[in-house]
């Protein structure tokens, strides 16, 4: 278990509160995605079903690039490149909706570490389950948004690959 997971089982109240005010400003931007410094995503294709041939269409395509938007009031994910998804949080409500580029799935939206992480819980299908924390990482030069995909099915080994995502130019 990550620091992240274990720190938010002792704060109940971090599930019901908005990120803090630096994490909104921080986090609003248009962000590219490293490639060198993040994990592939194929594992999670598999995971996730997505048959061999466009799984590898996928890879090959240019790296994908996040508009990120977040206030008190929503979160909103636009992933540009191969599939364009739009997700959109509310920080009050309790069940979602994620879309994924093979279909959409319900989701629990969380805030934890005081603030700083947000984290989005997403069932697919009855077995499979998927977790996503996003974090932003001021210390770097330039600054990061720090993905971190966390995927299981019931029964067998948890997987997490890192993506790591910096200002676009």
């Amino acid at each position: 278990m990550s620091n992240t997971e274990s720190s938010s089982t002792n704060n109940s109240a971090s599930t019901s509160i908005v990120p803090t005010t630096e994490f909104l400003t921080n986090v609003t931007n248009k962000w590219k995605l490293n490639p060198t410094l993040s994990d592939t995503m194929e594992p999670m294709f598999e995971f996730m079903g997505i048959p061999w041939l466009i799984r590898k269409a996928i890879l090959a395509a240019p790296p994908p690039s996040l508009v990120i938007y977040a206030n008190a009031e929503i979160l909103r994910i636009e992933q540009q490149g191969f599939s364009n998804l739009i997700n959109e949080y509310r920080w009050h409500d309790k069940t979602h909706t994620h879309k994924v580029p093979n279909g959409s799935y319900p989701a629990q939206l969380e805030v934890l570490n005081n603030g700083t992480v947000v984290k989005l819980s997403v069932t697919v299908e009855k077995t499979r389950h998927l977790i996503l924390l996003y974090e932003v990482d001021s210390t770097k030069s330039p600054i990061q948004v720090i993905a971190t995909i966390t995927f299981w099915m019931d029964g067998k080994d948890k997987q997490s690959i890192k993506r790591i995502f910096q200002p676009k130019v």
